[in-house]
């Protein structure tokens, strides 16, 4: 690139790695070698900004921006057994600047404020995955985007909120691999207190010892879940909305009740493991659907035993996390996007609801393993493994084109497969060298 250079895994602050990404994509539109491919992207993202404010309704367009404003502008309590939503009232004061709009103006600004958060969110899972392994073609910073561009496309023009949570949890994961504990925390803060799911990386905090981490995810969790919502709502109705959320949300999840709001449902949108044991263990898919459900549906449990064995699933997840944390203990900088990228997928099977737009933090996984598939030699057997599941991924889950065919789990059993690929790889072929800075740098030039 003409002018400066950089170093990807030289970087140690967000700031830094951002101004790079900025002149990184800048060399790159100013190519002339990359018109064609920037005339694309461009087209992809105009059309989906110029599409979402024409839709009738969308997530963002209905239940999410008439909650924030009943809440927020017209002090209404929105916590309740009747809400279609089971988000945090620190969740509303971040969606109070969009919603102060007419709807079609915050659906496209919303819109266009996900797809720079999006483009962050590249930068900084390129900055995690070159502090351990050699530098990557330029090529390869494309796949992943790619393999998830339907589902990108699917939270864009919905007005989705998962974008948002995923760079602040990006961006946590940046600082805890450089040793910044309480910056970690802290981010991971704003992450949980909009979404909660992000919580289970504190997991990780807990099973390394890493209590400045801890300590910054409490205090930033006061300030986001009490303090914010204070400036908006005065600290006593911050505290009764805190209170009831918990009561609605929080609480049922820790007790393994049913969360009390109406979110929670095992129609063919929810590719949650729990979605997926309801759908096909039990005889909710035979009567809600019927067709092949009838056919090919074991359906041998209850509600209550398909519970039970959801829970004791989950479980075995954390076991299996923390089997690879004790594993790599010595090899922490080697394995970390590894961990990271299990945990990120664990995400996606812990929690009772996974809509479909969910699926965009395997993002991050997407991206270690095209690395991985890239930088191992041709024959190898762990290559050959995550070559294997990244397919049947992407295979497997091309069949979820119709609410019907969702309702079968496509992309649910295609993604476990691809985790269960993936998780073999990490234990049993993840070489545990770590490479030298200087091996996994990528200069500015070599984007341009």
């Amino acid at each position: 690139m003409n002018g400066t250079k950089g170093n990807l895994a030289q970087i140690d602050r967000l700031r830094d790695l951002f101004n790079f990404a900025f002149r990184a994509i800048q060399s790159y539109v100013k190519n002339p070698e990359n018109r064609l491919k920037v005339a694309s992207i461009a087209l992809f993202f105009v059309s989906i900004v110029i599409y979402t404010p024409t839709r009738s309704t969308s997530d963002l367009v209905g239940p999410l921006l008439t909650a924030t404003r009943e809440l927020v502008y017209l002090g209404e309590n929105v916590f309740s057994e009747a809400s279609f939503n089971s988000y945090s009232p620190f969740f509303y004061c971040v969606m109070a600047f969009v919603a102060q709009f007419t709807d079609w103006f915050s659906a496209m600004l919303w819109c266009v404020i996900n797809i720079c958060l999006y483009l962050g969110i590249n930068a900084v899972i390129m900055a995690i995955i070159a502090r351990s392994q050699p530098e990557r073609k330029t090529f390869s910073y494309f796949i992943a985007p790619l393999l998830t561009l339907v589902i990108l496309a699917d939270n864009l023009y919905l007005g989705q909120t998962n974008i948002f949570p995923l760079l602040f949890t990006c961006c946590a994961l940046f600082a805890y691999q450089r040793k910044k504990d309480f910056s970690s925390g802290l981010l991971l803060s704003v992450a949980v207190a909009y979404k909660v799911t992000p919580i289970l990386f504190a997991f990780h905090y807990v099973l390394r010892g890493r209590f400045r981490a801890l300590t910054g995810l409490v205090v930033g969790l006061i300030l986001c879940l009490l303090v914010v919502p204070s400036f908006y709502f005065g600290p006593a109705k911050s505290v009764q909305y805190v209170t009831q959320w918990g009561s609605l949300v929080i609480m049922p999840f820790v007790t393994g009740e049913d969360i009390k709001t109406k979110t929670v449902n095992w129609g063919y949108m929810n590719q949650s493991l729990e979605g997926a044991l309801h759908r096909h263990l039990t005889p909710f898919g035979k009567v809600a659907y019927g067709g092949l459900h009838k056919v090919i549906d074991p359906a041998f449990l209850n509600a209550k035993q398909a519970a039970k064995l959801a829970v004791a699933i989950k479980a075995l997840l954390l076991l299996v996390i923390a089997w690879v944390m004790f594993k790599y203990r010595n090899a922490k900088e080697r394995s970390f996007p590894f961990e990271m990228s299990l945990i990120f997928m664990s995400i996606l099977y812990i929690s009772p609801v996974t809509w479909i737009s969910y699926y965009i933090v395997i993002l991050f996984p997407y991206a270690v393993a095209v690395n991985e598939i890239i930088r191992r030699p041709r024959g190898d057997t762990g290559r050959k493994l995550l070559t294997v599941g990244l397919w049947a991924a992407m295979l497997i889950s091309a069949f979820s084109l119709t609410p019907r065919l969702q309702s079968y789990s496509f992309l649910f059993f295609g993604n476990a497969l691809f985790f269960i690929c993936f998780l073999v790889y990490t234990l049993f072929f993840l070489p545990k060298e770590t490479p030298t800075p200087s091996a996994t740098g990528l200069e500015e030039s070599s984007l341009s």
